[in-house]
């Protein structure tokens, strides 16, 4: 257990800041790409409020139709 812990802080650290952040963002897409739209609703109301997920959805509709 410890040496996956040690391997797991030793590629965190040889990370660049956008390395990190691009992984986080497909660790937590990952997470969602499965789910419906309603399990994904209520995820993102949980975390962020039902405000901020209109706005969410309200972006997500706007960039598609532009596509």
């Amino acid at each position: 257990m410890r040496l996956k812990e040690e391997y797991a802080e030793a590629i965190v650290e040889q990370m660049t800041y956008k390395q990190a952040l691009s992984y986080l963002r497909q660790i937590i897409y990952n997470d969602v790409s499965v789910e419906d739209g309603s399990a994904v609703r209520k995820k993102i109301v949980k975390a962020f409020g039902e405000e901020q997920y209109e706005e969410m959805a309200s972006d997500a509709i706007q960039q598609t139709t532009k596509s």
